[in-house]
């Protein structure tokens, strides 16, 4: 197996806060430099200058910026200034440089809360005249770039471009092939009840020193992974059933994967105090060979070797298990995080978007890609890069996605629906799951319990939203032409 980039594997989506703005200066080699002469071919504008705002992450991010935007000031002459926002308050930072008309001509936006909160206030400006056919083929075509479901657009408007693949989101089975082979286990789990015969055979044979499973943290969140598989993937999402427009966190397969968790739990066949877990805990369990198997995010596949360099020979990559009757689901294929947005106000907008339209470039996206290991939006550069073998592995799984409507992207009614929904607490299934697992209580009571709050809900908001004259109706929420065996595409 070849080796493993050392560097963390991490994920392009950051957090965002509400403290207090922190931000410094840097300046491309530490000074304002003469705009250098643009190279043959660049296609770029001869001259001008662009500020950017950018975090400092991943680790390392500051000077691999630095470099890029060395690059394209030598290929355009366009000299790029970069203000640094710290990682966890860039949407508070950014909305004070706005209030006070000193925003960057390029921000890192940091996903659809933000730069739809932006764009309601006039601050972005609209991209849709600078996309090209070139621009759309390097993001997947015309089906990636539909208004509908790219995740870039809002309104109509092209407002963002990417970083990260839309297959980023959902992750692996990993799985330790050292403690496979003590177990006598020659293959990864297939079905849901292989899964479980294969988790309590690794912690029986553990005796404490490793366990089969655990979940990757206290909400126990990965059980949606299993029902993705076995029925519609908006239920993993909302929990709604698109194709009825009914609440369905009571769905048969919901509950099966729920009630999968807690008789595991029960049998104490879950690693000792997973209910305390976040972050990167679960990476840590896995790099110290405590687990045979792990249900995590791509990162965290990276950030596990990273610990310890050792365990890459030991990793293995394998789909999601499928129920025993067979799959009836996938994975939901993500719609873009939007990431670099163009200021309404920028000085230069042709420069401005010089700076954009690199940062979708191969030079960009693959150097991005070598670098932190992540996979970049635009899927070429890192599909012709070298990979490892896990890596060539995480790919393959990947590809076990497909489009789905997304309330998010929708019309005005469905957002205002499912802004509504996830904004209440009361029926955020994270507070039910964890509680059926860890106390060894019946779910499907809380599930339909939480399911008829929703249903409340959804007429409630409905009916505010026509009050409004926003027309709203369940007919917004029903999909009856979806296949989730089958890509999605909007009407």
């Amino acid at each position: 197996m070849s080796k493993f980039n050392r560097r963390a594997v991490l994920g392009a989506g950051l957090g965002v806060g509400a403290a207090a703005a922190l931000s410094g200066c840097n300046l491309i080699g530490g000074k304002e430099e003469e705009p250098a002469p643009r190279s043959s071919g660049s296609g770029g504008s001869s001259g001008g200058s662009v500020t950017i705002g950018i975090v400092p992450d991943p680790a390392g991010a500051s000077q691999w910026y630095a470099a890029q935007f060395k690059s394209f000031t030598e290929q355009t002459g366009i000299t790029v200034k970069v203000i640094e926002y710290p990682s966890a308050q860039i949407r508070n930072a950014l909305e004070l440089a706005y209030q006070s008309g000193d925003a960057p001509d390029v921000v890192r936006a940091q996903g659809t809360a933000a730069v739809q909160a932006f764009d309601s206030r006039g601050w972005l400006a609209d991209l849709t005249e600078y996309a090209d056919q070139d621009v759309i083929d390097r993001l997947g075509g015309a089906d990636a770039m539909n208004p509908q479901t790219s995740g870039l657009h809002f309104g109509g408007k092209l407002l963002s471009l990417p970083l990260v693949s839309r297959k980023w989101v959902n992750g692996p089975l990993m799985y330790n092939t050292d403690i496979f082979s003590k177990v006598g286990l020659d293959a990864p789990p297939a079905t849901w009840s292989e899964f479980e015969q294969f988790a309590r055979d690794i912690t029986e044979a553990g005796k404490g020193d490793f366990y089969g499973f655990s979940p990757g943290s206290d909400t126990a969140g990965e059980y949606k992974w299993l029902q993705a598989q076995a029925s519609p993937n908006s239920i993993q999402r909302y929990n709604l059933n698109l194709i009825t427009g009914e609440a369905a966190e009571a769905d048969e397969q919901n509950v099966a994967a729920v009630e999968l968790y807690r008789t595991l739990h029960a049998d104490k066949i879950f690693e000792p105090g997973w209910e305390s877990w976040e972050g990167t805990r679960i990476a840590q369990e896995f790099a110290k060979g405590k687990l045979g198997m792990a249900m995590v995010g791509n990162w965290l596949v990276g950030e596990s070797v990273k610990l310890n360099p050792a365990i890459e020979e030991h990793i293995g990559i394998a789909d999601i298990p499928v129920p025993d009757s067979g799959r009836a689901g996938y994975f939901a294929q993500a719609p873009f995080q939007p990431i670099w947005s163009m200021s309404a106000d920028a000085k230069d907008k042709d420069a401005s978007w010089e700076l954009m339209k690199f940062m979708i470039s191969d030079e960009f996206q693959r150097g991005y890609f070598e670098e932190f290991r992540s996979f970049t939006a635009v899927e070429s550069a890192w599909q012709q890069a070298d990979q490892t073998d896990i890596e060539k592995a995480q790919s393959a799984v990947l590809d076990n996605q497909l489009a789905a409507p997304d309330l998010r992207l929708g019309n005005e009614a469905q957002y205002e629906i499912i802004t509504a929904l996830t904004a209440e607490q009361a029926i955020n299934d994270a507070d039910g799951a964890p509680q059926a697992i860890t106390r060894n209580q019946d779910f499907r009571p809380m599930a339909e319990a939480r399911d008829k709050m929703r249903e409340e809900l959804i007429d409630k908001t409905i009916d505010d939203l026509n009050d409004k004259g926003i027309k709203a109706s369940r007919d917004d929420l029903v999909f009856a032409d979806w296949d989730p065996m089958t890509d999605w595409t909007p009407a």
